[in-house]
């Protein structure tokens, strides 16, 4: 099993104490891992359909059935943690208003990777972000444009690294 400990937004994070964060776009659970081992998780919102997707820069559609596969996959990878995470299978979209406003230390957006659906995802959960928080996500890559476009319409300012992208709400 691969367990992503590589992400610089997440390394910003290390040494602070019961963060509570969103995932959104959880697929094999891999970069979950890495932030529930590195970090002091109080609870960790896992958000993903698990149903037919675009695959990653247009390359055509996951079907349902594969993602389900990967759903069992994940369920398994994450089971020892199931004590610090909540599983929300739905769209991010559909879900944003159960998560309180202000209530979490950080999201990590990862999802779908289409213009649209980036921005309306940073859109929904800025407000889900505590002041001193942190919102960014990953493939922050040249071809990765809808993404690109998406966080640099919505801030001014952002960092980045390697394939990451994250800002402090201020």
């Amino acid at each position: 099993m691969i367990i992503r400990t590589d992400r610089p937004m997440i390394k910003q994070l290390i040494g602070k104490k019961n963060l509570v964060g969103a995932e959104i776009g959880v697929e094999y659970g891999y970069n979950a891992i890495g932030i529930l081992t590195q970090l002091d998780i109080e609870k960790l919102y896992l958000i993903d359909p698990y149903w037919e997707f675009p695959r990653a820069s247009g390359n055509g559609v996951r079907p349902t059935e594969e993602m389900q596969q990967i759903k069992s996959e994940a369920l398994i990878n994450l089971k020892k943690y199931e004590d610090k995470i909540e599983w929300v299978f739905d769209y991010s979209w559909n879900v944003a208003d159960q998560i309180e406003d202000e209530s979490l230390d950080f999201v990590y957006i990862d999802g779908d990777h289409r213009y649209e659906a980036v921005y309306k995802d940073i859109e929904l959960y800025f407000s889900k972000v505590k002041i001193g928080g942190l919102i960014g996500g990953h493939d922050y890559i040249p071809r990765e444009k809808g993404v690109i476009r998406a966080v640099n319409k919505f801030f001014p300012k952002i960092n980045h690294k390697n394939w990451d992208w994250w800002t402090v709400k201020k």
